[in-house]
């Protein structure tokens, strides 16, 4: 099973953070639904959450470099017949120690963006602020040379690439353009848009054998900051080494 993350830049106090966070423990998480905002409804609808959910904070665990809170809710399912039925459901938030990304483990982005900005609001208070991720103009560059550098025991490879606006040999620009190949850093067409002007949406990747990690994680990520890791069973142990790695490559 795959582990979706929906990325946030945040500024705070860690300490602060994780005190009012514990002490929420066990409580509702206030302003779940109202975080959607009105223009939501729709989406509220899809995900089948109701007006009031039953959210609560159900545990904090501290992990090291992160700490984890558990979210468990309600959502409202349509099944075959049309009869609704609730189902338990729940969200992972890892708030990572003296560190400017913040990670919802979440299949929803709209939902991840709802639980942090009702942890925002309703658990941490003023001692935290998420913002959207910001990736540096040259993250695509810093980020190439992470995946092949010779410091990692095996090497990491883009294997698929999104982009808009996207031109080539001085044609009129494709709204979208997708390339695949093993061999991606290899190709003049990659080079061309990555260098360019055109806009990148997402890439997929194998990331290297680099410390800290026992194998080779397969990845996906878009430039809003929903990273997938498609690898079988990874642990968040995994994942948030493979958030560090990120952290220093997005610092500006």
């Amino acid at each position: 099973m795959s582990l979706t993350l929906c990325l946030f830049r945040v500024e705070g106090q860690s300490r602060i953070v994780e005190k009012r966070i514990v002490q929420t423990r066990g409580k509702a998480v206030a302003g779940l639904c109202a975080s959607l905002g009105p223009a939501k409804e729709r989406e509220r609808l899809q995900l089948g959450l109701r007006r009031a959910p039953d959210a609560r904070l159900q545990s904090v665990e501290t992990k090291g470099r992160y700490f984890e809170a558990t979210v468990h809710f309600t959502r409202s399912i349509r099944v075959f017949g049309g009869e609704t039925i609730q189902v338990p459901a729940e969200y992972r938030v890892w708030l990572r120690k003296n560190s400017s990304i913040v990670a919802v483990a979440g299949s929803s982005r709209i939902l991840s963006e709802a639980f942090a900005k009702a942890f925002q609001r309703g658990a941490a208070g003023d001692a935290l602020t998420l913002g959207a991720i910001e990736f540096p103009q040259n993250f695509l560059s810093r980020f190439e040379n992470w995946l092949t550098s010779e410091v990692h025991a095996r090497p990491g490879a883009i294997l698929r690439a999104k982009f808009v606006n996207a031109s080539i040999n001085a044609e009129r620009p494709f709204d979208e353009l997708t390339l695949v190949s093993q061999t991606l850093l290899n190709s003049k067409t990659y080079r061309a848009l990555s260098s360019g002007s055109a806009q990148p949406v997402l890439i997929s990747f194998l990331c290297p054998l680099f410390e800290g990690v026992s194998r080779q994680l397969s990845c996906s990520l878009t430039f809003r900051g929903l990273l997938r890791i498609s690898t079988t069973e990874v642990t968040p142990a995994e994942a948030n080494r493979l958030l560090d790695e990120f952290e220093a490559l997005i610092s500006h």
